[in-house]
Parts: structure tokens; sequence; C-alpha cells
């Protein structure tokens, strides 16, 4: 017929609901860069330990930050991580066993690489949206369905996965980081099926993280209820939903979580701790801290060398006496002794210096917005307090060289720099551009074209 191909061409075309979950609430499309497709793939392949291409698409992720438009931007926690790397290297003459340091750091190296990536990939909100569905789709898919398989088919009694994954201890402080992007897309969430599924992965994260039985995650899981309700500005909803969410997952948390965590009741001196747990975790546990002073005692300053406490511990452990079931080569189950034990004093600030400006920047961004994008400030608290419990957990989990924590700093960062472009947006005159405004204030601040002729 006349004027078909008009007509067909001007049509828009079909949206499938894969095409609709990608893409934004708005509609527009996500900026495909190469170190944004690099980090996506980076995070699939070492989440799923399928296909062993980590390193290759890094490689390529690092490549493309030479080729984008815009500058390589370089935030400050990873000036104060390449100044830790920096110090772990210089005290190379302390180094008890140097091949094995020497090794490590080049694979800290990476991780520092990794970070830059994440860091200049997500530069928008859209990218940050889908980075974290991938890494939230992917995680279910193998991490979360594995444990439960082990534990539902297998009946592990502590369930756990594969790789970094292996550790119930570690899975579970994993999990809390999840747990907080699961939180921060609901609060900014518009699609119906992506608040769905996050509402399911509400209920079946908790439930890996009961199974995994790991007293410090629990722990730390409170802290994170605790952070919450102090950044919350509706503490009653708050409290309505988590009764609602323990009221779902509690009951499904096997008998053993509970004598678990109620042997921590029974800790009052050194003398009991055969009492606490019958496995003997908490008394393994005290006599390594026992001999991680030792170490630190012995080399304040440097360390033994980055990656070689284990190795350190064997020898230790040996010749001052301990328990045969304290000797070989042992973690610290604590990132704060492992970074003294191995960096010394000087490495262990560098690395607080890390975390703590991460936080705090988070924490500063958040305050200017919260009066006025309330939505995105919601989420910077949530990634916030997710980032926060970890830490807390690290108290008892070794997760300073941990490549998840430090894209998810990098994640916190990039969200603290997409709400500053977002309230720039919104605070168009200069004056009031660095304040934080007021409640009653904020619908003065509106630009012409969004407020109504006739009214002030």
């Amino acid at each position: 017929m006349p004027g078909w191909r008009s007509a067909r061409s001007g049509a828009p075309l079909p949206r499938t609901r894969l095409w609709t979950i990608v893409s934004a609430s708005d509609g527009d499309m996500v900026s495909w860069t190469p170190p944004f497709i690099a980090l996506l793939l980076f995070i699939f392949t070492t989440t799923s330990y399928r296909f062993s291409l980590g390193m290759p698409v890094m490689a390529v992720g690092v490549l493309g930050l030479f080729l984008q438009r815009e500058s390589i931007r370089v935030p400050f926690p990873l000036v104060a991580f390449a100044a830790f790397l920096l110090w772990s290297y210089v005290s190379m003459t302390h180094w008890m066993f140097r091949e094995v340091t020497f090794d490590h750091l080049t694979e800290l190296d990476k991780v520092w690489l990794v970070a830059l990536v994440t860091a200049n990939a997500l530069r928008t909100r859209r990218q940050i949206r889908l980075f974290m569905l991938v890494f939230l789709f992917t995680f279910a898919l193998f991490p979360i369905r594995g444990a439960l398989v082990n534990s539902v088919v297998y009946h592990e009694v502590r369930t756990a996965w594969f790789g970094v994954f292996g550790n119930p201890n570690d899975l579970a402080a994993m999990v809390l980081l999840q747990i907080s992007m699961l939180l921060g897309l609901l609060s900014t969430e518009r699609q119906r099926i992506v608040r769905i599924a996050a509402m399911i992965g509400l209920v079946i994260f908790p439930i890996v993280m009961f199974l995994t039985q790991s007293r410090g995650a629990l722990l730390a899981a409170g802290t994170f209820v605790l952070l919450m309700l102090a950044k919350s500005r509706r503490r009653v909803q708050l409290v309505l939903k988590f009764a609602l969410l323990a009221a779902l997952v509690i009951p499904l948390a096997p008998t053993s979580v509970w004598d678990r965590l109620g042997g921590l009741s029974k800790v009052t001196t050194t003398q009991n701790f055969e009492d606490v747990d019958p496995e003997g975790s908490a008394r393994n546990r005290y006599n390594i801290w026992r001999i991680a002073s030792h170490i630190i005692r012995d080399h304040p300053a440097t360390g033994v060398g980055s990656g070689a406490y284990p190795l350190a511990h064997e020898i230790y452990s040996v010749h001052d006496g301990f328990d045969v079931r304290d000797q070989g080569r042992r973690d610290t189950h604590s990132t704060y002794l492992n970074i003294l034990a191995e960096n010394g004093a000087p490495g262990l600030l560098l690395f607080l210096l890390v975390l703590a400006s991460t936080v705090w920047d988070a924490e500063r961004v958040r305050r200017r917005c919260r009066h006025v994008i309330p939505q995105s400030a919601d989420q910077l608290a949530l990634l916030q307090c997710g980032i926060v419990s970890f830490l807390f957990a690290g108290l008892f989990g070794s997760f300073g060289y941990m490549t998840f924590l430090y894209v998810q700093l990098m994640l916190l960062w990039c969200t603290a720099r997409a709400c500053e472009r977002e309230l720039a947006m919104a605070l168009p005159t200069a004056p009031h551009a660095g304040r934080v405004i007021p409640h009653r204030s904020r619908r003065l601040l509106l630009p012409e074209s969004l407020r109504w002729e006739g009214r002030s």
C-alpha cells in the first residue's frame, strides 16, 4: 500500500521483558563503555566461577580506561590503597618469606586495578543500577543456590559453596553486602518485576546466612539493623518490616543455629571455652589471636610481609609451645589483626584510611542529599550500612584482601558521585548548592520549568 514504508519506519520497535528490566525506569539506554562491559563480565566470571576469564576481561577494562572520552578518575580511597601497597613494598627487607609476599602483593596490585576500573565504569545512575542487578542475579544463581543445595540435599551442618564462598564465614559476610544492595534497589526501583525479585531475595538471603551458622556475621547483621534504624526517616515502618521479615525467616532456621549462638553467653573467662561450642572453634580462635599478638609484638612496624601470616603462625605456634590443635598454617580470623601482623602499624593505619575515607565521604554526601533527593540518600545510606556491618564481621574473619570488598567500596563511592550530580540538578542556584536545605524551603529552589504559573 502507498506509504507503508514510512509508516513501518515510524512505528516504535517492540520491547522485550528483558529489555525493560535492563533499561532504566525512564526508558533511556545504558552507556555501554568498554570498562563497564569488562566489569560486568568480571563480576559474572568471579562470582559464578565460570569460564575463568576474570583477569583477561579486566585487562581489557584497564585498556578501555585509556580509550574512553572521559578522564580517568582516581578516588582518594584508591590513593590510600596505593600508599598501602607502596608501604608493603618498602618494607621488603623485613619480609620473612619474600617469594610468598611478592606473589601476594602482585595479586593485590590486580585488586587495585579492578577497583580502578570499577570507579571509572560506574559513572551514571543507569550503570550503577544494571551493575547491581547483574551482581545480585549472579550471586543468587550460583553461591546462594549452591549453598541451599548443599544444605538441603547434602545436609551440610554449616552450608557454603565453592572457592571464596567455600568458607561459611566468608559467604555469610558477603550475603550482608548483597542484602544492602537489595535494600538499595528497593529504595529507588520502580519496575514491579525487579521489586518482587528483590523482596524474594530479602527472604532467601538471610536464610542462607542463618544456614552458615556464622556467629560473627549474625552479630554483624544486628549491627546492620541498628545502623538502619539510626539513619532511617521512618523508624516505625522499618521496625514493622523487620518484624515481618523475622517472622518469615526465623522459623526456617535450624535449631543448631540457636545452639551455636547460645554458646556465646558462656564466654566469661578463658577457662570455659569448651562450653561455647563442641568443635572448639572459640578456644581455637582465642589461641590464634594470642599467637598473632606474639607476631605483632616482634614485628610492630613492618610486619612479617603481606600474605605470610600462615607461615609465620606455623613457626610461632611451635616455638611458643601451643597445643597441637593450634599449630600449623592458620588464618588470623580477624581482618585487622591480619593486616597488623603482616603490614605493621603503618599498614593498618593506611588500610583504615581506605575504609574510613570511603564511608565518611558517603556520609557527607548523604547528609547533603537527605532533604532534597531522599530516595537516593536512602540508597546511599543502605550501601553504607552494608559496608560498616561487613567491616564489623571483619573482627571475626579475614576480609582485608578480598576483591569484592574494594568493588563494594567503589560502588559506594560511585553512588555518592551520582547523588552529587542529582543534587546539583535539583539545586540549580549556586549559593545553595553546597548546603543542607531545610524541608520547608525545598519548594523555593525548584527550577522555573517545574513551577506552576502564577505561583511564587
